[in-house]
C-alpha cells in the first residue's frame, strides 16, 4: 500500500510538527488530539508507510520483546490475549490507532526532514525537508522528534576478514530481502541479542505462535511451551516432536541454523499467553480487565528489574534454572548462556514459548560461542580452527544509534551541539526552545514512558497558554554539576554512540530514569514551578510590550 501525498496538503505553518509516524509519533499525536483539539499538527514521515520500526523490520519471526499490555498505548489497550505479538500485528495496531483518532489525515509520507532552525524573533521553528527531490519548509511553534534512536538507513555491520570470499549470501536483518530463500539451506546467524534469538527459531521452523500467519511447523512450536509472565515462575517448556525435528519435515525451514556469538547473553523463556491475563479478560469487564492487566505487567516488570539490580546473583541463578529446564540435561549452559555481566546490564532477551530452546533440543539449531577468524568460501572459520559451513550468513550485529533522526538543529543561527546539551526531565534539551523528544525505555516497554511524557508536555502547553508565553526553554545546570551520558546501558549500540549523545545529570530535573515509577514522579510536577524552565514571549512581542509600557 502506498499513499497519495496530495491527500494531505502540506501547510505553511502549524502549531506542532512531529517527525516520525511510528509508535511514538502516532501516540504523541493521539495525546495531542485528545487533549488539545484546537492545535493543528503535521507528521512528516520519511518512509512510504507508518509503523516505524514495525514497518522497517520484516525479517522472519519478528515480534515484540516486551508484553503488548504495556507496549501498547494506555488510551487504547491491547485487546488480544497474547502478551508477545508478531511484528505484523503491532504494525496493524499502530495503524488502526492512527485511523481511529484521525491521525492519518495529518501524515505526509516519503518526506525526510533535514534541518530544524529556531528563530527567537518569531518564536518559531522552520523545518526543512525533502520530498520527491524538492525542498519544502514548514514553520511550527513546537518541534517534536519521534524518530526513535537508531539509523533506519543502515544497521551496524562490522567488516569481517575474508567476507568477499564467501560464496553464499550475507544479509543484515534490517534490510531483509523479500525474496530470500533459506529453505533447506545452512544458515549462520551472527549475534546474541533479541534479533538473533528471534531469527534462530523462525528460520529453523520452531517459532512460537505470536499471532503471525502460521507457516508449516509453527503450530507444533506453539503447542507445548509455557513459561513465566515477565520472568516469574518455572517454564515447563517441552521440546517439539519425538524424532529430533528433522528439517525436511518442516516445510520452508532451513536445513540447520547456528547462532554464532562472541559472548553469551541472558536468554529467558517466557509464555506467549499468560493464563492470569486470560482469566482477567474473562472475569472482568473489558475496560477494567485492560487496566488490571496493564498494571499487573508494570508491577512485574519493575519487580524483575529491581531484583536484577538488588540481587543479581539470585536473578542469574533463576535464569540458569529456567534455561536448564528448557534444554537437554547435558547441554553446556554455562558456555553458551552465562554472560560475564549481570542481568539487565544489557537488555534481557525473552524467548516466548521457549521456541529457540525447542529448536536446539530438536537438533534443528545450535549455539556456538567463539570468535571469527575469517570468512571462507564455504562459511566461517573460527579462532578455534573449526569451520562453520553456511549457505547464508545473517549479521544480526546490532543497530547504529542516531539521535533525533540525524536532523541538523540550530537556535538563532547556531548549530545545536548535542553532546553540549543536557536532557531536561527526560524529554527536552537545555538551550533548545520548544523542542520535545519522545524516547522510551531500553530496559522496559518502550511505550510506557510515552504517557507520562505527553501528559507533562500537555500541562506545559496549558501553562504557556495561561501565561501568554510563546517560548519554553530549559536552562543548563549550574556550572560544576556532575554530568553523565544520557544512557549508560551497556549495549554495544549505545556505547558506540556515547560521544554523540546529550548528557544527563544525577539530580532532578536532569536525571534520566529507566524506571516507570521514577519517571511518573519526575514528569508529574507543575511545569511552571521548576526554576530551570523559562517561559516567555517571543522577542518581537517582548520589544513591543516594552515600547508600549514606555
Amino acid at each position: 500500500m502506498t499513499h497519495n501525498n496530495d491527500v494531505v496538503p502540506i501547510p505553511v505553518s502549524v502549531d506542532v510538527l512531529i517527525v516520525g509516524a511510528g509508535l511514538s509519533g502516532i501516540g504523541t499525536a493521539c495525546y495531542l488530539t485528545r487533549e488539545r483539539p484546537q492545535d493543528d499538527f503535521l507528521i512528516l514521515e520519511a518512509r512510504a508507510e507508518s509503523g516505524g520500526t514495525w514497518d522497517k523490520f520484516r525479517y522472519p519471526g519478528i515480534r515484540s520483546d516486551s508484553d503488548l499490555f504495556t507496549f501498547g498505548y494506555e488510551f487504547r489497550p491491547w485487546s488480544r490475549s497474547n502478551a508477545i505479538a508478531a511484528g505484523g500485528l503491532i504494525r496493524s495496531y499502530i495503524r488502526d490507532t492512527a485511523a481511529e483518532y484521525g491521525i492519518d489525515e495529518h501524515i505526509v509520507y516519503n518526506t525526510k526532514v533535514l534541518a530544524a532552525d529556531w528563530d527567537s524573533e518569531s518564536a518559531r521553528w522552520t523545518i526543512t525537508a525533502e520530498r520527491a527531490g524538492q525542498t519544502i519548509t514548514v514553520t511550527a511553534r513546537w518541534f517534536v522528534s519521534a524518530s526513535g534512536y537508531y539509523d533506519h538507513d543502515r544497521g551496524h555491520t562490522p567488516v569481517f576478514n575474508g567476507q568477499d570470499d564467501f560464496s553464499g549470501t550475507i544479509v543484515h536483518p534490517q534490510d531483509w530481502p523479500e525474496d530470500l530463500d533459506y529453505a533447506d539451506k545452512r544458515v549462520v546467524v551472527i549475534g546474541s541479542g533479541a534479533t538473533a534469538v528471534t531469527l534462530v527459531p523462525a528460520l529453523a521452523g520452531y517459532s512460537a505462535d505470536t499471532g503471525a500467519e502460521a507457516s508449516a511447523g509453527d503450530d507444533a512450536a506453539a503447542a507445548g511451551a509455557t513459561g513465566p509472565a515477565g520472568a516469574t515462575g518455572p517454564t515447563g517448556a517441552s521440546t517439539v516432536g519425538t524424532d529430533g525435528g528433522a528439517a525436511g519435515e518442516r516445510a520452508g525451514a532451513a536445513a540447520h541454523v547456528t547462532m554464532l556469538q562472541r559472548s553469551p547473553a541472558f536468554v529467558l523463556p517466557t509464555m506467549t499467553e499468560d493464563p492470569a491475563d486470560v482469566r482477567l479478560q474473562r472475569w472482568l469487564p473489558a475496560p477494567l480487565a485492560a487496566k488490571a492487566t496493564r498494571y499487573r505487567h508494570i508491577v512485574t516488570q519493575r519487580m524483575v528489574w529491581r531484583n536484577a539490580q538488588d540481587h543479581p546473583d539470585e536473578m542469574r541463578a533463576y535464569i540458569r534454572a529456567a534455561n536448564a529446564e528448557a534444554l537437554p540435561d547435558d547441554y553446556p549452559i554455562d558456555e553458551h548462556f552465562s554472560p560475564d555481566y549481570n542481568p539487565w546490564e544489557q537488555r534481557l532477551c525473552f524467548v516466548p514459548g521457549a521456541d529457540m530452546f525447542q529448536a536446539i533440543s530438536a537438533g534443528a539449531a545450535d549455539v556456538v560461542t567463539d570468535t571469527i577468524e575469517t570468512f571462507v568460501p564455504e562459511g566461517i572459520r573460527l579462532s578455534s580452527g573449526r569451520v562453520l559451513p553456511a549457505d547464508i550468513i545473517i549479521t544480526a550485529t546490532g543497530l547504529e544509534l542516531l539521535q533525533f533522526g540525524g536532523i541538523r538543529m540550530s537556535v538563532d543561527g547556531q548549530d545545536v551541539d548535542l553532546p553540549a546539551t543536557v536532557v531536561y526531565r527526560g524529554c527536552m534539551l537545555s538551550g533548545v526552545p520548544n523542542f520535545l523528544f519522545a524516547m522510551g525505555y531500553l530496559n522496559n516497554s518502550w511505550t510506557l514512558k510515552l504517557g507520562p511524557l505527553c501528559r507533562y508536555w500537555l500541562r506545559l502547553l496549558a501553562a504557556m497558554d495561561e501565561r501568554g508565553a510563546d517560548v519554553a526553554v530549559p536552562d543548563a545546570p549550574t556550572a560544576g554539576a556532575e554530568l553523565t551520558p544520557m544512557n549508560t546501558f551497556a549495549a554495544g549500540y549505545v556505547q558506540r554512540a556515547q560521544d554523540l549523545m546529550p548528557r544527563a545529570g544525577l539530580e532532578f530535573p536532569w536525571s534520566v530514569p529507566e524506571d516507570y515509577t521514577d519517571d511518573r514522579r519526575i514528569l508529574r510536577g507543575d511545569p511552571t514551578a521548576e526554576p530551570h524552565l523559562r517561559l516567555g514571549p517571543a522577542r518581537v512581542r517582548a520589544r513591543r510590550a516594552r515600547a508600549a509600557a514606555d
